[in-house]
C-alpha cells in the first residue's frame, strides 16, 4: 500500500468513525467539520485474513436503524447474525441474483480496485451479460455504494451483538475495541478495506448515505464509553482518541502467530482508556 493510500485510509477511518455529538435533546448530530489525521506513517505489508466471500452479503437494502438491531439475539454467530439481518430485510440474501452480483463486485473491488474493475468483469464472473447488471443497479458507482452501505450496517450489528454479550460496562467497552480492531485488520468484516480505500470513488450523495449509517455505529461507542466511566468525562473526546489509537494500529500491528493477538491488544488498550 502506498503512502497516499495509507493517508486516505486514515482520513476515511476518521470520517467514518469520528464521534457524533449529542445535542440538548440527546439526539446525535454530525459535526460540521470532521477530524482528519494530519500525519500518517507509511503502511507496511499487512497480514490479512479476510473471511470467505460466501460470508459477505452485498446489496443496498432498507436500513431500519439501531432499534431493530438491538432486538437481535445476543448470542448469534457471525453467520446467524447475517442471517437475522437478511431476514429483517437489512442485508441482501447472498444466494439471490443481487447478492451474488454484489459478492463478486466486492471481491473484485478489493483485489483489483474500483477503478480497474469494469462492469464487464463483474458480469463475466457472475455468468451474465453486462447489460443484465443494470436490472439491479444504474451504475458501477451505485454497486460500490451498496457494498459500502451493507458493510457499515454489518459492522454496526456485529459490534452491538458483541457488546450485548458482555456483562460489565467495562467488558462492553472492550467488546467494542476488539470488534473494531478485527474489522480494521480484515478478520471479521469482509469488505472493510473497500470502505477505506475506495471512499473517494463515491459521489457526494453516496458519501452522505454512508455517513448517515455511521451515526448508529458511533452511538454504540458513546453508550459504551459513558457506561465504562472512562477518565476525562468527555465521551466524544475519548472516542476521538480511540479512533486514532485503533486505526493507527493498521500501520504497525500484524496479527500473526507470534506476539500480541488482537484479543490481547484489546486488553492492553482497555487498560489505557478504562484503567
Amino acid at each position: 500500500m502506498s503512502f497516499y493510500q495509507a493517508l486516505e485510509a486514515c482520513q476515511f477511518l476518521s470520517l467514518l468513525l469520528a464521534p457524533a455529538r449529542l445535542n440538548a435533546q440527546n439526539t446525535l448530530t454530525l459535526p460540521s467539520k470532521r477530524l482528519v489525521f494530519n500525519h500518517c506513517s507509511q503502511f507496511g505489508e499487512k497480514f490479512i485474513r479476510p473471511l470467505p466471500y460466501a460470508d459477505f452479503l452485498g446489496g443496498c437494502s432498507v436500513h431500519k436503524g439501531a432499534a431493530s438491531l438491538a432486538r437481535l439475539g445476543q448470542n448469534l454467530s457471525p453467520q446467524q447474525l447475517i442471517g437475522a439481518l437478511v431476514e429483517r430485510g437489512e442485508l441482501t440474501d447472498p444466494g439471490s441474483p443481487r447478492g451474488r452480483l454484489l459478492n463478486v463486485a466486492a471481491r473484485q473491488f478489493e483485489q483489483k480496485g474500483y477503478a480497474r474493475t469494469t462492469v464487464r468483469d463483474i458480469a463475466s464472473e457472475v455468468g451474465i451479460l453486462s447489460g443484465s447488471i443494470f436490472h439491479h443497479f444504474a451504475s458501477k458507482e451505485q454497486i460500490l455504494c451498496a457494498v459500502m452501505r451493507e458493510v457499515t450496517i454489518f459492522a454496526s450489528a456485529r459490534m452491538r451483538s458483541a457488546m450485548q454479550q458482555a456483562e460489565s460496562p467495562r467488558d462492553k467497552l472492550r467488546a467494542c475495541i476488539q470488534s473494531e480492531l478485527e474489522a480494521i485488520h480484515g478478520q471479521a468484516v469482509p469488505g472493510f478495506s473497500i470502505l477505506v480505500l475506495e471512499w473517494r470513488s463515491l459521489s457526494k450523495d453516496s458519501r452522505k448515505e454512508v455517513l448517515r449509517l455511521r451515526d448508529e455505529y458511533e452511538h454504540i461507542w458513546l453508550i459504551a464509553i459513558r457506561a465504562a466511566k472512562c477518565p476525562g468525562g468527555d465521551a466524544a473526546l475519548v472516542r476521538r482518541l480511540l479512533v486514532g489509537a485503533l486505526s493507527h494500529t493498521y500501520s504497525w500491528f500484524k496479527p500473526r502467530g507470534k506476539g500480541l493477538s488482537i484479543a490481547e491488544l484489546a486488553d492492553r488498550i482497555l487498560l489505557i482508556f478504562a484503567p
